[in-house]
């Protein structure tokens, strides 16, 4: 069964529902049949209801009246349903990622910083084939500011990420870029929850990873630029996993 919160309104929710009883059925039904039928989809609607809605869809071209027999799906109504089941589809598999992006445990977070290691080793390879002057700049940039902040003892942790999200706007890959900025966003969350990862993934000790990635991407290496940044997340996951086991945390 299909909830009513996975759609806009209270209407879309009966009219996928109507469409999908419909569809798996091959003879026409009245009023009565759907009002029993859509109670298993948790809508509780009136006869006089069902057949103001059938209406509707009627003048929609969704459905067809045949005779006195009740209605069929008509081949526009399918194609609709169709749209719909995806959209539905879609909006399922988003949930589940946004889910599984929010770490629940520590576990979780190991899980999270595995995945982000296999977006940023490949973001690193093509932001050395594809960076552009002005990105390397900002690169170069993000560099200095954070020497800076380590010398003031200031937070490292958004400067950090910071480097690692303009690393994958560097690719040219805006899917990679999106799916790490949402990865970053959620780590950043779980820090702030629990302090010390910040020492373990932001320290001023990781400087000198950023900048052979970055020496790496400037001279067009992306060989190199995906071993230090291949190097430089197993060293933050290594220090979150020594953590774990000695009961750091």
């Amino acid at each position: 069964m299909v909830k009513e919160t996975f759609f806009n309104s209270k209407s879309e929710h009966r009219v996928y529902a109507v469409l999908r009883v419909l569809a798996d059925e091959d003879a026409p039904l009245g009023s009565w049949i759907l009002k029993e039928k859509l109670e298993h989809f948790g809508i509780q609607i009136s006869i006089a209801s069902i057949g103001r809605f059938l209406k509707e869809l009627d003048a929609k071209e969704y459905t067809v009246l045949i005779g006195n027999q009740g209605r069929k799906i008509s081949e526009k109504g399918f194609s609709f349903l169709r749209e719909m089941e995806d959209d539905l589809f879609r909006f399922q598999l988003e949930k589940d990622f946004f889910d599984a992006s929010k770490p629940k445990s520590f576990q979780d977070f190991l899980d999270l910083l595995h995945a982000r290691k296999v977006i940023e080793v490949e973001t690193a390879k093509l932001a050395a084939l594809h960076a552009d002057r002005e990105i390397i700049s900002r690169l170069e940039e993000s560099l200095k500011d954070h020497c800076d902040h380590a010398s003031a003892n200031a937070d490292l942790t958004e400067i950090s990420c910071h480097f690692h999200e303009l690393v994958a706007e560097a690719s040219g890959n805006r899917f990679f870029y999106s799916t790490l900025k949402l990865l970053i966003l959620e780590e950043i969350e779980l820090e702030k929850k629990y302090p010390y990862f910040s020492s373990l993934t932001q320290g001023r000790h990781y400087i000198q990873d950023h900048q052979e990635i970055v020496f790496a991407i400037k001279n067009g290496d992306s060989q190199s630029a995906m071993l230090h940044m291949e190097s430089h997340m197993n060293r933050l996951i290594k220090a979150i996993e020594q953590a774990i086991k000695g009961g750091d945390l």
